[in-house]
């Protein structure tokens, strides 16, 4: 039987192209019987792939006997001829202050160790001991959750999580039965972690109560059907991943590490359950870790609105904003949503006057009438007739109630009207200046300068202003 398993993880190897000769592998190692099998086989495959090895144990700061394991790990490594390192992590800080459960951020520990781990000794790729059994539970779990197809997939033989570093499971195909024949095959003593016994976990459960139910009910065939049944879940959730990343592609209107801007119009375009995977896309691509399907909904609901303008707030400083035909996902910076309302600074004319609230100032100059040409070149540039201005000016942020009378209409609007008939992105509204001539609005950056000071015939000297961005 240890022959037999050993064959099967060299095909599994050999399939799926887990190693190239001369890779550097990160073997995880527990102590239990999967990850101490496995070190164990690739210690007896290692010179047939020509890949080095070393072995991995992770500290997550949970349980006392964690020492005792390391301590085994790296004697059991020892054995094999092989180096073993060991990372300590708090897992219970993790959830603490990222507000995971227990469990999850064991796993987010575990996987930040192993890739530091990875990028220290230089290796190109981890190893982990996930087997056969492991998908089937994850598949169960997942059904019971509710989830969709990518997470009944569950596990994948192989994922890239660096441009150098894959995360390879040689044991894909491997059933907990033959892990522990092997075991007893070549006298590996595996610790046992009394917790895999305890029913209140809800994986334990399914391990040790709804299998074995399924089995006595309907046949021992039911473990390779349901892992049958995930290996064509996972085929087809492929090729939808590669269908959404060429239409992500087609709606992208720019993009950069933590910001994706997408077209509305393209994207409500596509079917709802393609307009879902782009969306988790788009989330993945700008950082979001595991998006949860009400993300998900949240954004596709600020682009189905009818309001054309809109912003969700996501977890772990993530936002989302409509901006008409626009759809912005990006990460908070420092400052967002702090906007200084109705604030208010002295403009400098001549000179350069920049606001405290946004990384923008205001540039202003006098010019003689006749060597100013209209109208301005962009909605950042304005021509003030200077003699109808109430010197010193003010700029400050829009406050509610605020009215002007703009070029061309007939009478005083509201601001937040004027705003809306341009256009103005909803996000940029609260940051834009309006300059001041004593109580009156004389020009609102973007929508345009007031009547009672624009330029005409008689006028003399022009008040040049500019709207520029700076560095902070």
């Amino acid at each position: 039987m240890g022959e037999t398993l050993e064959n099967k993880v060299l095909q599994t190897i050999l399939r799926y192209r887990l190693f190239a000769p001369g890779d550097n592998v990160l073997v995880a190692v527990s102590g239990g019987p999967d990850s101490l099998c496995l070190l164990h086989l690739l210690s007896r495959l290692a010179g047939e792939l020509n890949i080095t090895l070393l072995a991995v144990y992770v500290n997550h700061g949970l349980r006392p006997e964690a020492a005792r394991e390391a301590f085994y790990v790296k004697k059991m490594a020892a054995g094999l001829g092989l180096p073993a390192v060991i990372c300590r992590t708090d897992a219970g800080k993790l959830a603490r202050e990222g507000g995971y459960s227990r469990q999850d951020a064991a796993r987010r520990a575990r996987y930040r160790c192993l890739r530091q781990a990875a990028e220290r000794t230089g290796a190109n790729c981890i190893v982990t001991a996930h087997h056969e059994d492991d998908r089937v539970e994850g598949l169960l779990l997942r059904l019971l959750g509710g989830s969709g197809l990518d997470g009944l997939a569950g596990l994948r033989v192989k994922r890239r999580l660096a441009e150098n570093l894959l995360l390879v499971r040689p044991l894909f195909h491997a059933s907990r039965r033959e892990i522990t024949v092997y075991c007893r095959a070549h006298g590996l003593r595996p610790l046992l972690d009394r917790s895999n016994r305890e029913t209140r976990a809800l994986r334990n459960r399914v391990r040790l109560l709804l299998l074995p139910w399924l089995e006595q009910e309907f046949g021992g065939h039911v473990r390779k059907t349901l892992a049958r049944t995930c290996d064509l879940l996972a085929g087809e959730s492929e090729l939808l991943c590669r269908l959404a990343a060429g239409q992500l592609q087609r709606v992208t209107l720019e993009k950069s590490a933590e910001k994706l801007i997408l077209d509305v119009e393209g994207l409500r375009q596509m079917p709802l359950p393609l307009r879902r995977r782009v969306v988790r896309l788009a989330l993945w691509q700008v950082g979001a870790e595991r998006p949860a399907a009400s993300h998900t909904q949240s954004i596709l609901h600020l682009s189905d609105s009818r309001l054309p303008s809109g912003r969700t707030s996501l977890p772990a400083g993530f936002i989302a904003a409509r901006e008409y035909g626009r759809l912005i996902i990006e990460r908070k910076r420092a400052g967002n949503g702090l906007v200084a309302t109705g604030e208010t600074v002295l403009l400098e004319v001549p000179g350069c006057t920049r606001l405290p609230w946004s990384s923008q100032a205001i540039s202003a100059e006098v010019l003689p009438a006749a060597n100013v040409r209209l109208p301005p070149s962009d909605r950042r540039e304005a021509y003030l007739d200077l003699e109808q201005l109430e010197l010193p000016l003010l700029v400050r942020t829009r406050r509610p109630g605020d009215r002007m009378r703009p070029l061309g209409a007939g009478g005083s609007r509201k601001l937040k009207k004027i705003l809306i008939d341009k256009k103005v992105p909803l996000a940029q509204r609260d940051l834009l200046p309006l300059v001041l001539s004593g109580e009156r609005i004389a020009w609102a950056c973007g929508a345009g300068i007031a009547a009672f000071c624009r330029v005409s015939e008689d006028t003399r000297q022009v008040l040049r202003l500019v709207l520029e961005d700076t560095k902070l």
